[in-house]
């Protein structure tokens, strides 16, 4: 998935892996490489796939790579359970995660 030059979702290619090895991730990258004539993606949101992000340091050194957000909300709660479970850090956490538009906006939540 990605975005197109007018900010509209747009499926880019689909895959089945026989298996998630940084091999196999190589040869994926290098596909879609191919397939988009060798212009690397500004950005890449990933899982914390350790195969993945060295694929991503074979291949796509130009691109950002960074963790999608349902990853790092669901380790949030796991990680921060204690401080979590208070409704007053989950409604800021949340505020930061989620409603700033910008630095200033999350220095100040």
């Amino acid at each position: 998935m990605g975005l197109d030059h007018r900010w509209k979702n747009m499926l880019f290619g689909c895959v089945f892996l026989l298996d998630e090895t940084t091999k196999s991730f190589v040869w994926l990258f290098e596909s879609l490489l191919e397939s988009m004539g060798n212009k690397q993606p500004k950005t890449i949101f990933t899982d914390e796939d350790k195969a993945i992000e060295n694929a991503i340091k074979i291949v796509l050194k130009e691109t950002h790579h960074r963790l999608c957000t349902w990853h790092i909300a669901k380790n949030a709660t796991q990680h921060l359970a204690s401080l979590y479970g208070k409704p007053d850090f989950k409604k800021k956490f949340n505020k930061c995660f989620h409603g700033c538009e910008n630095e200033k906006e999350f220095q100040d939540s």
